[in-house]
């Protein structure tokens, strides 16, 4: 597993794939939106929440972790990168 994993980034990334707001997210995990604001700078959480976090975006484990691999700008250049690929075919 890469050792550069940071839950921060799994959370700011996950909430780029379902365009999920951060109010939303907070409410649904049962926290104030200055907690998860934390969480989202955060490279580390309870396995608690992480858990509860990958049901609220639907992903598992591993994925969430792995969504936590690339900081949100370059996961987003990416993203953008690979619709406008998809687009053109």
């Amino acid at each position: 597993m890469n050792s550069n994993i940071n839950i921060g980034h799994s959370i700011e990334n996950a909430q780029t794939i379902t365009g999920m707001k951060s109010v939303e997210v907070a409410k649904q995990l049962g926290v104030s939106k200055q907690l998860f604001r934390y969480y989202r700078k955060s490279e580390d959480i309870s396995v608690s929440h992480a858990i509860k976090l990958t049901n609220i975006f639907n992903l598992s484990m591993p994925e969430f972790i792995k969504l936590g691999e690339k900081d949100p700008v370059t996961f987003k250049k990416d993203l953008v990168a690979e619709i406008d690929e998809e687009l053109q075919n």
